[in-house]
């Protein structure tokens, strides 16, 4: 459990009851991806069209380095964020318009071949992972080949369909007489793969006002919608790579920074 301060100090930002170091930081890169087919033809599998699986066959944009320092994102330049080592990264494709689900795959799939990381493309999924033990209040754990397909409860306007889309909210039950049966869990939060979630916020809006959605709307443990069109577009892809910021050994390091995606600050973004 993080030390505790006054909510007043300047060295942390208090998120439901749980500090965020302000100084806590990483670096990452977001690298835009169309796919090339005259290097490997579309692909798909049921409801779903299946990006590339070979990492010749993409097409991508300069990579766009940023800082995130204690829930705040800004833009830095190479020489800036120079210093650095991978944490992790991960490849999201937008399914629109034929379904709102994302696929995602844990590599820079420009850099290594999908079809040697079995199971391959997979829509975003969750493990419910219980807030301190407590088994009403769960988070959504974006992780590899998780056991749910939603999350734990009903998520708030906020979030849904301004950041996680609708398709990934909790499913209301039924009774038999056609009552609305309550959940039994709150939701807490998404957490899990930092790649993904920071992919998350940039498919939020068009490839020309990431920058500036990120700079109106991620804030420490939070997400404040913005106003721009969404970004959910046909055949639309991303790489996100988190770095270690070298520069900063003390606030960048891999303790650190799963202790970040596993919820030890609380929510990476909040209900």
């Amino acid at each position: 459990m993080p030390s505790r301060a006054s909510p007043r100090s300047p060295s942390a930002h208090l998120v439901n009851n749980i500090h965020v170091p302000a100084d806590l930081t990483f670096l990452f890169t977001i690298k835009d991806l169309s796919p090339n087919y005259a290097v490997q033809e579309v692909q798909s599998a049921g409801q779903f069209w299946l990006p590339p699986n070979i990492h010749n066959a993409y097409q991508s944009e300069a990579e766009k380095l940023y800082r995130w320092v204690g829930g705040r994102i800004t833009r830095i330049t190479n020489e800036e964020g120079a210093n650095r080592e991978i944490f992790d990264a991960a490849t999201v494709f937008s399914q629109m318009p034929v379904t709102p689900h994302l696929l995602a795959v844990n590599i820079d799939a420009e850099r290594e071949d999908v079809s040697d990381h079995p199971p391959g493309w997979r829509t975003l999924s969750f493990d419910h992972v219980p807030v301190n033990g407590d088994p009403r209040r769960t988070y959504a754990s974006i992780v590899d080949l998780g056991e749910e397909a939603q999350i734990a409860g009903p998520g708030s306007p906020r979030i849904i369909g301004s950041l996680l889309p609708s398709v990934y909210d909790y499913v209301q039950t039924i009774d038999e007489n056609n009552w609305p049966i309550p959940p039994e869990k709150d939701h807490a939060g998404l957490i899990g793969s930092l790649p993904v979630l920071l992919a998350l916020a940039a498919f939020s809006a068009p490839p020309g006002l990431v920058d500036q959605a990120f700079d109106r709307s991620v804030r420490p443990g939070t997400w404040v919608p913005h106003s721009f069109q969404g970004g959910h577009i046909s055949e639309r892809g991303m790489v996100v790579t988190v770095y270690l910021d070298l520069s900063r050994p003390k606030q960048s390091t891999r303790l650190l920074l799963n202790h970040l995606q596993n919820g030890g600050y609380g929510p990476f973004y909040g209900p």
